[in-house]
């Protein structure tokens, strides 16, 4: 049988019943529902996330990753700030290319969103409606063509 380890605070073991407190102690635990993330699990997550916002490149992230970066890169320069401190030129430049390529996305997705709609607009328009519009259309390439 596996054994699962859980990180509770001393307030939420206090609060366990004594049939928790059995689990506790038995090969399988469970986990409170505000369980934190041990420390040392914490401290190599944000070294690992440190070292991807450095070494940052955007065209092989999405934009869930891209929006976390953004938000680390912000704390970052709020605690250089809060600490009167400079920050190291990459960070702001890091941040500033995570916002571009972030409005480069949205821009994208929204006009993704845009052709899908014009598409179903389209799609709702009678034929004679339709018949009429690619005239139009088939006109103004012959005149373009000089034709």
């Amino acid at each position: 049988m596996a054994r699962f380890e859980v990180y509770l605070s001393e307030e939420d073991r206090a609060d366990l019943s004594e049939q928790g407190q059995e689990l506790l102690s038995g090969d399988v635990v469970f986990a409170h529902r505000n369980a934190q993330t041990p420390p040392e699990e914490a401290e190599r997550k944000g070294t690992q996330m440190l070292a991807t916002f450095k070494s940052l490149a955007v065209d092989r992230m999405d934009l869930d990753e891209m929006v976390a970066l953004k938000v680390f890169g912000d704390g970052l320069l709020k605690g250089y700030a809060d600490h009167e401190l400079v920050p190291p030129s990459w960070v702001g430049e890091n941040v500033s290319e995570l916002n571009r390529e972030i409005g480069l996305r949205r821009r994208d997705n929204l006009e993704k969103a845009r052709k899908s709609v014009n598409a179903r607009i389209e799609a709702l328009k009678p034929a004679p409606e339709k018949r009429q519009d690619l005239q139009k259309e088939l006109e103004h390439i012959n005149t373009a063509l000089g034709e």
